[in-house]
């Protein structure tokens, strides 16, 4: 559950701020749950692989928002 939460952080922040602040929400959103969707799909078939994910999630994907 913890990995969960981590991976869903960023994405519900960037949501919210979009959403309050910028404009409505578009499906296009929904292209920032790829990251907390692959975590619950390797935590379920290989939950080993989750220290290498998450990090490499933050690293590949921050700042392409």
């Amino acid at each position: 559950m913890q990995p969960v939460t981590a991976s869903l952080i960023s994405p519900m922040a960037w949501v919210a701020f979009q959403a309050t602040a910028v404009r409505k929400l578009m499906p296009h959103d929904g292209v920032h749950l790829i990251g907390p969707v692959a975590v619950v799909a390797v935590m379920f078939v290989q939950p080993q692989q989750l220290d290498f994910l998450i990090p490499a999630m933050v690293w590949l994907l921050s700042g392409t928002a």
